[in-house]
């Protein structure tokens, strides 16, 4: 291309007269600096510290914030972890008891282990469970649960009656107690 073909394609794009004030712009700028010898030295590490000392002040109580954030962070997440914790029990409980029905599909619905120290019930129903404590014991049950309760637990056979009772009342919707004539009543 030539000279003149540069002048016409500069002359037909639609922004070349800003372009072409704005470079005249730096040229008179770039000028104007060449000849200006009393351009003072600027010690850009003094007026950094200048800068920083009155836009970048920090309060001393800022400090004192922080902790303060943290620490209400701290204890919500606590509140929460303790306030979810029942939930998660009872979904890990369930998710376990799900995965071994699974395994188990095949196992009776109670099982005792060999050397028949000890109980195991896998989703088994707190009727039948109390029905063996009682023989075990020589007592009653009075059994008036509304709802079918299931549980997957294991008992030692050398356990009390009062100690049975009372490791099963620690499940969720299980309310034993023992009368005086030595009967079980589930409510």
């Amino acid at each position: 291309m030539t000279d003149q073909d540069y002048k016409t394609a500069w002359q037909n794009e639609p922004d070349a007269q800003e372009l072409s004030e704005m470079a005249n712009d730096v040229r008179g700028a770039y000028a104007h600096k060449n000849h200006d010898a009393t351009t003072p030295n600027i010690d850009v590490e003094k007026e950094w510290k200048q800068f920083q000392s009155k836009h970048l002040q920090t309060s001393p109580a800022f400090g004192w914030r922080r902790w303060v954030v943290a620490a209400s962070m701290l204890l919500l997440f606590g509140i929460g972890i303790a306030l979810g914790w029942p939930y998660l029990k009872e979904w890990n409980l369930s998710k376990r008891q799900n995965i071994e029905n699974q395994a188990n599909s095949t196992l009776s619905e109670r099982s005792t282990f060999d050397d028949s120290t000890q109980f195991v019930y896998e989703n088994a129903e707190l009727k039948s469970i109390l029905k063996d404590i009682a023989e075990l014991h020589d007592a009653k049950v009075d059994y008036r649960c509304k709802e079918d309760i299931f549980l997957y637990v294991k008992l030692e056979k050398s356990w009390s009656l009062k100690k049975c009772i009372d490791f099963l009342n620690h499940f969720e919707r299980v309310n034993l107690s023992l009368t005086e004539d030595n009967t079980i009543v589930a409510q």
